[in-house]
């Protein structure tokens, strides 16, 4: 009996487990598949995040390989030689601008360029230290022409004509990303196998922890989730908001990208209808002499509109990029503000402004600044001071003011326009945004002028400030650190009439010699031409820079202008190569590249001096009389 009952408690409790498994097996069932569903995810996501970083990484290291190629001079690249010595004076100095190169970007761990000769490839220029200033026994520096071994995949691909990038891998160096670039000659075609190469290595180092930490959140991420079934729904809550805040970024930029555009794309048109409309008027109209004039008078304002709007774009792309640089040199504040006053005056009369100018005594004699960009600056505050003031009044002023950790110059302009509320200061500093869209309306302009002028000044190690009232007017000042009081040269009383810069007319300059123009613009060819004819010289004309060398001996000429960017021999390699038939006449660069970098590598190459286009005609002609003085009746020997 009692053996029964044991048996039908055993059968009884069988049962219950049965019909208990049954019960949840659902639920299980639905657990196991949701924990998978979740390892997947997040492990997909995990695979994400490191293509990502891997991405990210590439681009980086290619970023900095193009920046390195293209500051590179290639023809002195092409003429080094087993035989060339890194002491050499060319060689040294494009060794030193390599250093600067990867010491502006501290990951850059090494930058070198190399050429393949059947087959086997040869480290070129290699800028890294000849010892071993590591500590690790391992020699890092290459020699001119000393061969590298095992060419790997990312430098093979390069050497065909691909970018490439390899990384992140471990040596005895280090742990490092490399990515290299195809070097190609000045017409040089890009279906033939590239001059050299040049690479980088970056330190990956932080990218390989990052990626560590990664696989580790992942592998965390997965073990919550198999445990609870409420951290799997709360986790997955947390990516999909991270990823709706994602897509509401990326939507965000992509839509401030497009206003960019808008914006951009408004401006230039804007002036180019004037400037296309009214030229057309030229063509098919007979207009009198005072509509001809009125014609041309507005063509040129609005071309120089144009221009102003490009310098603008370019130099906000060189802040963003980092790569905007400024001097520091000995300058006086207050003939900046005179020549900012003197300039404005014109515009500021023609609305019935009062433009006047407070300096209270007293100030510094001089500082050290970027007078170029300083200026610049306060013509950008004093220009919109009176654009927006209707009637009234605007006042450059400069004052000293003293603080705990030295002496503050403070140069600002006050007007009494129509002002601003908190909201319309805070969006200041935008690209292309001014107070509101009724002001654009109403005053025009782009609004890039305040966001470049607040980076100029962050970059001189100063600040901005503005206060602003509604209909009453508006503050700007600029605050820059100076030594403490005792140390500064004080002036306490105004200079005499001395101007930070003076614009030279071009009917005050009489030019007497042989010039040489060379440039592949017809347009530009007449039209300088005709400016260097009207001042007095007598001109000769070449239309590239091979053209420039085989008739230099020939003309005599005392000085040279010359294009950079020419077909068949562009100007670099033709002021070296007259420089090696011992032609020491002034080689002048003109040319419309004006990129921050491009003065320093003409003057590397030979040029004498260098002017942007489109050309300054007052400036042009005082350059080319100054070089005409300083070097009278230098014929080149025949």
């Amino acid at each position: 009996m009692e053996g029964f009952v044991d048996m039908d408690g055993q059968q009884r409790m069988q049962r219950a487990w049965v019909s208990m498994l049954r019960a949840i097996a659902p639920a299980v069932l639905m657990l196991a598949v949701t924990a998978a569903m979740f390892i997947v995810t997040v492990r997909t996501i995990t695979r994400v995040g490191e293509n990502q970083l891997r991405a990210k990484l590439a681009q980086l290291a290619l970023n900095a390989a193009r920046m390195g190629a293209a500051h590179l001079d290639l023809d002195l690249h092409a003429s080094i030689t087993p035989e060339s010595s890194k002491a050499e004076p060319a060689i040294a100095r494009e060794l030193g601008e390599m250093r600067r190169t990867r010491m502006a970007n501290p990951e850059l761990k090494y930058i070198y360029t190399m050429r393949r000769v059947d087959g086997k490839a040869y480290f070129i220029l290699d800028p890294a230290p000849e010892t071993d200033t590591d500590g690790d026994g391992v020699v890092d520096a290459a020699g001119i022409w000393e061969p590298y071994e095992d060419l790997d995949p990312g430098l093979a691909a390069a050497f065909e004509g691909h970018e490439a990038f390899a990384g992140p891998y471990t040596d005895k160096w280090g742990t490092f990303m490399t990515a290299a670039v195809p070097l190609w000659l000045s017409g040089q075609s890009r279906e033939e196998p590239p001059h050299g190469i040049l690479a980088v290595d970056m330190t990956a180092s932080r990218f390989t922890r990052e990626l560590a930490t990664l696989h580790k959140t992942g592998e965390a991420i997965e073990l919550i989730g198999m445990v609870s079934l409420t951290g799997i729904a709360c986790l997955l809550g947390v990516l999909g908001w991270g990823r709706a805040k994602a897509e509401r970024r990326a939507t965000l930029a992509s839509r401030a990208r497009s206003e960019f555009l808008a914006n951009m794309s408004h401006e230039i048109r804007t002036p180019l209808t004037a400037i296309l409309g009214f030229s057309e008027l030229l063509e098919e109209e007979r207009p009198s002499e005072a509509g001809r004039a009125e014609y041309a008078s507005t063509i040129r304002r609005q071309a120089q509109h144009l221009l102003a709007l490009i310098n603008d774009i370019l130099d906000l792309s060189k802040v963003e990029a980092g790569r905007m640089s400024v001097e520091s040199v000995e300058c006086s504040p207050v003939a900046i503000i005179e020549e900012v006053g003197s300039l404005l005056s014109v515009t500021a009369d023609g609305k019935g402004v009062e433009l006047r100018t407070e300096l209270e005594w007293p100030l510094p004699a001089t500082i050290r600044s970027d007078p170029f960009r300083l200026r610049q600056v306060l013509i950008n505050l004093a220009g919109n001071a009176v654009k927006f003031t209707p009637k009234g009044r605007v006042t450059i002023w400069a004052r000293l003011s003293d603080a705990p950790d030295g002496t503050r110059l403070r140069l600002g302009v006050t007007d009494t326009g129509i002002g601003m509320t908190p909201e319309q200061v805070s969006r200041l500093y935008r690209p292309f945004s001014q107070g509101d869209q009724s002001t654009s309306r109403q005053f025009g302009g782009t609004g890039l002028g305040l966001a470049i002028s607040k980076r100029l000044i962050e970059l001189m190690g100063g600040e901005i400030e503005v206060s602003s009232v509604p209909a009453e007017g508006s503050t700007f000042a600029v605050v820059i650190p100076l030594p403490e009081r005792g140390s500064l040269e004080l002036s306490e009383r105004a200079p005499e009439a001395e101007r930070a810069g003076h614009a030279i007319a071009p009917a005050e300059v009489a030019l007497r010699g042989r010039i040489l123009l060379v440039d592949d613009g017809p347009d530009n060819l007449r039209l300088i031409s005709h400016v260097l004819r009207r001042a007095g010289a007598d001109v000769e004309t070449a239309t590239n820079g091979r053209e420039a060398v085989e008739r230099v001996r020939e003309i005599g000429p005392d000085l040279i202008l010359m294009d950079v960017q020419m077909p068949e021999m562009d100007g670099y390699r033709a002021v070296r190569e007259m420089r090696r038939m011992g032609v020491r006449v002034p080689v002048l660069a003109l040319t419309a590249d004006a990129m921050s970098g491009t003065r320093e590598r003409c003057l590397r190459a030979g040029y004498s001096d260098y002017q942007s286009k489109p050309i300054d005609r007052g400036a042009l002609l005082a350059m080319c009389a100054r070089w005409l003085d300083e070097t009278p009746g230098a014929r080149i020997a025949a």
